[in-house]
């Protein structure tokens, strides 16, 4: 159960900033150029969109591992004490 809820929170504002980074990125020339070129549009959202899109997301990340484990730590403890309160 901690991890569901700590891993649904990260996802969504993961999911979130992928999308602005995405959105930001698609109006590019070297994204014009590669589908100019004739490349097939799956390509070039996931070799030139999504792949440049990825690289603030991997920082936010590692930047965030530390707020993840001190949740995990707040979760464990709130979901063990109602644990221990019920039985």
């Amino acid at each position: 159960m901690p991890i569901a809820v700590l891993t649904l929170f990260n996802i969504a504002a993961l999911a979130r900033f992928i999308r602005a980074e995405m959105l930001e990125h698609l109006p590019l020339e070297y994204v014009r150029t590669a589908r100019s070129k004739g490349v097939a549009e799956r390509f070039v959202i996931v070799r030139h969109v999504l792949r440049n899109s990825l690289i603030p997301v991997v920082t936010l990340v590692a930047l965030g591992i530390p707020a993840v484990f001190a949740g995990a730590i707040v979760t464990e403890q709130i979901l063990r004490g109602r644990a221990s309160a019920s039985c």
